[in-house]
């Protein structure tokens, strides 16, 4: 079946093959044995790439590669965890990872101020916890919405300290630039959302902006300017862009029979992985890439290379949008 599998792909990538498109295997990193959560790059050459080689049924080992080459080449970091790598954050020196632990099903995070030669741990916590939100603005500062019998605002400052209580009713979901964004559920029977809480961490305020109606939410992101970007799901596929007054939907045009997974936003650009409502097979959902350079007025669709695994990704401001797409290779779009 994997062989099939893997046959199916490599035809769907050959039919699919795009000028715009490269398709790579990243030197360094090994064809089979591995899984990678998490893709970031600090700038538009150095980046992380973390995860976990599985050890029986219950264990893992946690991996952590650095580029310095945009992807082409991978250098392991050794890195001695019996855990799998969520997330990854880089300042220069250090590096701060977010960790899981699969055979007692904690969370921790770990700190290196030497590019990863040696780690300490700056936080674990008990497996009814789980952070929701964790986002680091430098090495010394970070934020972190942890769940469990109580939500728990944090900050981090060299150590971390309780900074609020928050509602057991929101979802908190996102934090920019020292507003926690939450999502407040809707009223009625019908799963979805039906506005934001922006809540100010320096001035301990807050507001709400509700939307026209019941929506589902699947992805978010920000703009240099703090406003929030939404990927919705309502009777058809659209954006909602999110001000501090108000709340703008952005219309997919002639694809919002699609349903936008992830979004990504920079300046005029906006990128989205999306599928069609039925676009589903027995080896999974193919993808499809849209993207608007005038903020969502037009909008382009182009297919992937690889349209099946499209997980971790990340967009380097408007330099280039990679995925993994299994086994060391990656598919990448200049922008």
């Amino acid at each position: 079946m994997r062989i099939l599998s893997l046959v199916l792909i490599f035809i769907l990538s050959a039919c699919s093959q795009d000028d715009n498109w490269l398709t790579f295997h990243g030197e360094g990193l090994p064809s089979s044995g591995e899984s990678y959560q998490c893709l970031s790059f600090e700038s538009d050459s150095v980046g992380y790439l973390g995860g976990s080689q599985l050890i029986g049924t219950q264990r893992s080992r946690a991996v952590l590669y650095r580029t310095t080459d945009q992807g082409y080449n991978w250098q392991a970091i050794p890195i001695n965890m019996d855990r799998e790598i969520k997330q990854v954050f880089s300042f220069n020196d250090t590096l701060i990872i977010l960790t899981h632990a699969r055979f007692n099903q904690t969370d921790s995070i770990h700190l290196s101020s030497d590019k990863g030669k040696s780690w300490v741990s700056i936080l674990n916590y008990p497996a009814q916890y789980y952070p929701n939100v964790l986002s680091f603005e430098s090495a010394r500062s970070g934020y972190m919405v942890l769940n469990g019998s109580k939500q728990l605002l944090l900050r981090y400052d060299s150590v971390w300290d309780t900074v609020a209580v928050l509602p057991d009713n929101y979802q908190h979901f996102g934090l920019h630039e020292n507003i926690l964004y939450s999502f407040i559920p809707s009223d009625g029977e019908s799963p979805g959302y039906k506005g934001i809480q922006r809540y100010s961490l320096t001035e301990q305020s807050q507001e709400e902006i509700l939307f026209d109606k019941t929506s589902h939410i699947n992805s978010f992101s920000f703009d240099k300017d703090q406003n929030l970007y939404l990927a919705v799901r309502e009777e058809k596929g659209a954006i909602f862009k999110v001000t501090e007054r108000n709340c703008e939907r952005i219309s997919l045009d002639k694809y919002q029979d699609y349903v936008p997974e992830q979004v990504q936003v920079f300046d005029n650009l906006i990128l989205l992985i999306a599928h069609r409502e039925k676009a589903f097979s027995i080896l999974g959902v193919t993808h499809e890439f849209l993207l608007s350079r005038d903020f969502g007025k037009t909008w382009e669709k182009e297919e992937m290379p690889f349209p099946l695994i499209v997980k971790p990704h990340v967009t380097f401001r408007d330099k280039f949008f990679m995925t993994s797409t299994g086994g060391g290779d990656f598919q990448k779009r200049k922008l």
